[in-house]
C-alpha cells in the first residue's frame, strides 16, 4: 500500500534522526544500514504501532513506535521477536507490512537492476520495494490533463522571472491562455499560485522552471513523450510548449493522450526511485558511479510519477525519501 511506504519512510526517518543526534551513526553509515520491522499495524483505533530494528556496524537499535511517539527502546532480540509474533498473532486482519515482496516487485526490481547495470550505476540490492498495481490509485486523467497543462503555462511565466523579462506582460498573457484551457487558480498548487500573483520568492521561480521535468514526466504517461529512462537528459523544451499549444483546448489536448498502463508507470517510478538512491549515495561516497544522472532531473521526474498516484495535489507536499 502507498500509505504503508510513507508509513515506513516517516519512521525510518524518524529514528535515523534520533541516531544522529545520540552520535550512534554518522552519514558516512547511511548505506551499511540494515532494517528490520518486526510489525507494523493500523491497530483497531486507527493508530499505527511498530516495532523494528536498525543494524549499523554490527550494532543494533530497536525503535517502537506507539501513539504517536518513536522510541529508542533497550530489549534484547529475543523479546523483539516475541513481542512481534504476538502482535501479529494477535491483530492478524491489521498487519500492515508484507515482509516478503511479491513476484511482481522482485520481477520490476530485477528488470530496472538490469537497467542500472548496463549504465554502470550503482544500485543497492535491498532498497525498499515499491508498489503492485493492486495496491494503486492513479489520479483521474481529466486531473493529470489540467495540471499537465496549467503547469506548461506557470513554467513559462517563472522563465520570464528567472530571466528578467516583463512579469506584468508574461502573467497578462498567460491568463488569457488560462481561459483557452479552461484553468483556474484551483488547478494550481501553491508555488504556482505565487508565481502568479507575484508573492513568489527566487526559490520558487527557480523550482518552477525546474517544474517542466515534472510536466515532462507526466507527458510520458499521458503517452505523448516516447521515453524518460534517461535521467541525465533535460527535456525538451520547444516540444514540451508544442504539447499544449497545439491544441486549440484542453479537449483537444486530452484526445491526443493514449495513457500508458499501471505496470509502466510504476516500471519507471521504480526505476526513478534506484536513480534517486544512486544519487544520494553518490553524494556520500563520490566514488560510487552514476553515469551521466542529474539530480534536478532525476528528482523532479521522480516528483511526477508520485504525483500521479498520491493523494496530494500539490506535489511539493510529497515525501521524497531515497
Amino acid at each position: 500500500m502507498i500509505e504503508t511506504r510513507n508509513v515506513i519512510d516517516n519512521l525510518l526517518d524518524g529514528a535515523i534522526e534520533i541516531l544522529v543526534k545520540n552520535n550512534d551513526i554518522s552519514e558516512k553509515d547511511f548505506k551499511d544500514i540494515a532494517v528490520k520491522f518486526g510489525y507494523l499495524l493500523r491497530m483497531p483505533d486507527n493508530n499505527v504501532e511498530a516495532l523494528f530494528k536498525i543494524t549499523v556496524r554490527d550494532l543494533t537499535h530497536y525503535f517502537s513506535y506507539q501513539k504517536k511517539n518513536l522510541m529508542l527502546i533497550g530489549i534484547p532480540d529475543e523479546m523483539f521477536d516475541s513481542i512481534s509474533k504476538e502482535m501479529t498473532e494477535k491483530y492478524p486482519e491489521c498487519n500492515m507490512f508484507d515482509r516478503k515482496p511479491s513476484q511482481e516487485l522482485i520481477d520490476r526490481r530485477n528488470k530496472n537492476i538490469e537497467i542500472l547495470k548496463k549504465d554502470n550505476i550503482v544500485f543497492i540490492e535491498n532498497l525498499s520495494h515499491g508498489f503492485e498495481e493492486k495496491n494503486v490509485k492513479i489520479k483521474d486523467l481529466d486531473t493529470i490533463v489540467k495540471k499537465a497543462i496549467s503547469t506548461l503555462l506557470v513554467v513559462q511565466v517563472a522563465c520570464d522571472i528567472n530571466y528578467e523579462r516583463d512579469y506584468e506582460e508574461a502573467v497578462k498573457v498567460t491568463n488569457n491562455i488560462f481561459k483557452r484551457y479552461n484553468i483556474t487558480l484551483d488547478d494550481l498548487n501553491d508555488k504556482e499560485k505565487r508565481i502568479m500573483d507575484g508573492t513568489y520568492t527566487k526559490q520558487d521561480a527557480i523550482d518552477m522552471d525546474w517544474a517542466y521535468e515534472i510536466y515532462w514526466s507526466i507527458c510520458w504517461y499521458l503517452g505523448l513523450v516516447d521515453d524518460i529512462k534517461n535521467g541525465g537528459e533535460c527535456c525538451d523544451c520547444n516540444e514540451a510548449i508544442r504539447l499544449v499549444l497545439s491544441s486549440k483546448n484542453e479537449i483537444e489536448f486530452k484526445e491526443k493522450c493514449k495513457v500508458r498502463s499501471t505496470s509502466e508507470l510504476l516500471d519507471m517510478l521504480d526505476l526513478y526511485h534506484l536513480y534517486n538512491w544512486a544519487l544520494v549515495e553518490n553524494q556520500i561516497n563520490e566514488s560510487a558511479n552514476i553515469g551521466n544522472l542529474d539530480y534536478s532531473n532525476v528528482l523532479e521526474r521522480r516528483r511526477g510519477l508520485e504525483w500521479l498516484i498520491s493523494s496530494e495535489f500539490d506535489w511539493y507536499n510529497i515525501k521524497m525519501s531515497a
